[in-house]
């Protein structure tokens, strides 16, 4: 050990809860658990020696949210795969339905009801993903700590799949932004609308809607960690 490092360590008796925190946090996404040790080693102790609150409630408060929404990714991300899946099938049925048209072949029945469309699904699941994404860079911004911070210390860390996941779903949205710029291109051309006006009013929509939404969430999750805190 460093004589800088044994320097340090002599003051972290002396940190606040949430300095030491940030410290766990940071250690323990650099693999470093003998920094992880010294800092708990050195943490206020209650009279029963346990971990003091609000120290070891913002441990556990973070293992929680961290939880919530790297579970949350999950459901969604299963569901964003399973649509676009069934979208890809729903294509194929097409490609298949076309050539037994040209042959008087019957139809056949495809597997999801009439009101359900596997693409919709999948882009609404998609910006799920990235909404509870957003909202954990939020929530992490105002402790001064990161995302990658949190996911290296929580429990339901799932690495390198993840970034998979967070990829595959804004490549998702791109495509449904992709398809309603045609879609509007085309619309402008029969109505003689301001193409540019119409782009800029739908980007600012889904901004403000996506804003609010993260907000939301990042709410909820400050709600988790406060009651874990002050628990």
């Amino acid at each position: 050990m460093s004589t800088k490092t044994k320097t340090l360590q002599r003051n972290y008796a002396k940190l606040t809860d949430l300095e030491r925190f940030r410290l766990v946090l940071a250690a323990r996404e650099r693999d470093d658990e003998s920094e992880v040790r010294a800092l708990a080693n050195t943490a206020p102790k209650a009279d029963y020696r346990m971990t003091a609150w609000p120290y070891r409630g913002m441990l556990d408060a973070i293992d929680r949210v961290g939880w919530l929404v790297l579970s949350e990714i999950k459901g969604e991300a299963l569901l964003m795969f399973i649509g676009r899946g069934q979208d890809l099938a729903r294509g194929i049925r097409r490609v298949i339905q076309a050539e037994r048209d040209a042959t008087n072949v019957e139809d056949f029945n495809h597997p999801w009801p009439d009101d359900f469309d596997p693409w919709d699904e999948a882009v609404r699941r998609a910006k799920n993903v990235l909404i509870a994404w957003e909202a954990l860079g939020a929530f992490c911004e105002e402790l001064e700590i990161t995302r990658e911070q949190v996911t290296a210390y929580t429990t339901a860390y799932f690495p390198p799949y993840l970034e998979l996941i967070l990829d595959f779903a804004r490549g998702t949205v791109d495509l449904e932004e992709e398809f309603m710029a045609h879609v509007a291109e085309r619309f402008c051309e029969r109505e003689g609308d301001d193409l540019e006006e119409v782009l800029e009013t739908r980007v600012a929509n889904l901004a403000s809607q996506q804003e609010e939404s993260v907000r939301e969430y990042a709410d909820l999750l400050k709600q988790v960690w406060e009651l874990e805190v002050k628990r």
